[in-house]
């Protein structure tokens, strides 16, 4: 019975979402670490987030060709190209590298006047 349920629920869900799904891990390159919160965006529609421990499942549409982007804050973004079929697409692992932020415009303030709050 409880096998019976739960396939009932997983197939209840796959029609909710409109056909199959796209699945995958999302880890930092560097550690191997989960990136918890990264965005899957399929088409240009962001689809999913990855849980905790960094996995994600993404309606997919129709099967078709499809571009999927991941992205997470203070990582570089990761395009690939998948083929979904009736059964879905797995991305397998998708690994993250640290984007570094710098610094691109710098503003010098000049002849400002200093107040002082103990003196108003």
């Amino acid at each position: 019975m409880g096998a019976a349920l739960a396939f009932s629920a997983w197939f209840g869900l796959e029609a909710l979402q409109g056909g199959p799904s796209i699945g995958g891990r999302v880890l930092d390159a560097q550690t191997g670490d989960p990136v918890a919160g990264a965005t899957i965006v399929v088409e240009g529609r962001t689809a999913a987030a990855a849980g905790p421990d960094g996995v994600f499942s993404a309606p997919a549409g129709p099967a078709r060709r499809v571009d999927v982007l991941v992205t997470a804050v203070g990582y570089a973004f990761v395009t690939r190209r998948v083929d979904v079929t009736a059964a879905g697409a797995d991305l397998g692992d998708v690994r993250l590298n640290h984007e570094s932020a710098g610094v691109t415009e710098l503003v010098e303030v000049r002849g400002g006047q200093t107040l002082d709050a103990a003196s108003t």
